[in-house]
C-alpha cells in the first residue's frame, strides 16, 4: 500500500519518531522542572508570590472559637510572604 508514494514502513517508521522525539522532549521539561530552584532560584520566589496573589481571594474558612485564653498561649505561626526584595540582585531583577 503506498500513500502518496510512501510505503506503510515509512509511515510505520515515522511514527516511532515522532513518538521518540515526544518522549525526549517530556524528559527534557521533566529535568528542566526538577533542577528549576537549583538553575534560577529568583523564579522560585516569583511563582510563589504569583500563586499567593491568586490564592488571596478565596473566602478564609470559619474557624472554631475556642477558649481565650487557649487562642492567647498558642499564637498562630503564619509563614512570611516571598517579597520581590527578596529576590538576589545577581540577576539584576530587584527594583525596590
Amino acid at each position: 500500500m503506498t500513500v502518496m508514494g510512501t510505503t506503510t514502513f515509512h509511515l510505520i517508521g515515522y511514527a516511532i519518531v515522532a513518538v521518540m522525539w515526544a518522549v525526549a522532549l517530556y524528559g527534557l521539561f521533566e529535568i528542566a522542572r526538577n533542577l528549576r530552584p537549583y538553575l534560577a532560584p529568583h523564579t522560585s520566589a516569583i511563582f510563589n508570590a504569583v500563586r499567593e496573589d491568586w490564592t488571596r481571594h478565596r473566602p478564609r474558612k470559619q474557624v472554631v472559637r475556642q477558649s481565650v485564653a487557649r487562642v492567647q498561649s498558642r499564637p498562630v505561626k503564619r509563614p512570611r510572604r516571598a517579597v520581590i526584595t527578596d529576590l538576589p540582585d545577581w540577576a539584576g531583577m530587584r527594583t525596590v
